[in-house]
């Protein structure tokens, strides 16, 4: 069953997120979903990272860390 994760971050006040302030906060969400999100693997029987078990999708958010 493929897994597929996302997030979904707006400006507090409705405004552009293309703002470095906005772009930064978004950045750590970013980081702390991917080592603090966690999932068990039923075969392994481990918790695992959202950056071990997502795969081909992980690196949709991979722009907002080059335009940031």
């Amino acid at each position: 069953l493929p897994v597929a994760p996302y997030l979904f971050v707006v400006a507090k006040d409705n405004g552009s997120m293309i703002r470095p302030e906005y772009m930064r906060e978004t950045v750590k969400i970013l980081n702390y979903a991917m080592n603090n999100i966690t999932m068990l693997n039923r075969v392994t029987g481990q918790n695992e990272s959202f950056n071990q078990f997502c795969d081909s999708f992980c690196q949709l958010n991979e722009p907002i860390r080059q335009f940031y």
